[in-house]
């Protein structure tokens, strides 16, 4: 799995970037052993391998990882939805951290310094927001049947395009003939608050 997940990565990253990948590091777990050291042993890439429990052998990964979590936790939450969208919500929050400015860049964002062009941000909305997304004729629909979709915006396949949820089907649609309402979400579940104050002098009830 993690093997052929890298191996797609390889082809795109080296073929956009017209550069070979030199070095990977990884966190010793197994899945980055056996099969996939070998591999990269054979085609001259330099496996660094971090100590054995210890996070901070790897500080650049883990604080990304915490910033895009930090970042995917209120999205849910502020549109109320389902945590099963957790890693639609992970992908947006890398889709947009890649498209912001960076200390590490110079102020560049990660996107620009990969491509070379300043990122297009004018297409990104409030994840969650409701989508009436178009049905097109050629897809069956009949003269006095809805012509849009309900659904809700969760990610960007591109500059334009859309994923949006369809939370009758639960699925993911792609599309980009759609209206977007930024006042209403998803709100499939709801955070209950409590307005009882913590008083340490109060004693636990069942």
């Amino acid at each position: 799995m993690v093997l052929s997940a890298f191996k797609e990565y390889q082809g795109w990253a080296e073929r956009q970037s017209g550069c070979k990948i030199k070095e990977l590091r990884t966190d010793r777990g197994t899945e980055y052993m056996g099969k996939m050291a070998e591999y990269v042993k054979s085609l001259g890439i330099e496996h660094n391998v971090t100590a054995a429990y210890s996070p901070q052998s790897n500080g650049v990964a883990e604080r990304i990882n915490r910033t895009l979590f930090d970042m995917v936790c209120p999205m849910l939450d502020s549109s109320g939805a389902p945590l099963e969208l957790w890693s639609e919500a992970l992908h947006t929050a890398c889709y947009i951290r890649n498209r912001l400015p960076s200390r590490s860049l110079d102020g560049k964002s990660p996107h620009e310094a990969w491509t070379g062009l300043k990122p297009n941000v004018a297409h990104i909305r409030k994840f969650g927001s409701l989508v009436y997304c178009h049905i097109p004729k050629k897809s069956g629909r009949k003269k006095l049947e809805d012509k849009a979709l309900r659904t809700y915006l969760v990610g960007y396949q591109s500059n334009g395009i859309y994923r949006v949820y369809h939370p009758e089907t639960k699925s993911i649609r792609i599309t980009r003939d759609l209206t977007i309402h930024e006042t209403e979400f998803i709100n499939a579940r709801h955070t209950v608050k409590s307005s009882r104050l913590f008083n340490p002098d109060n004693e636990a009830t069942s």
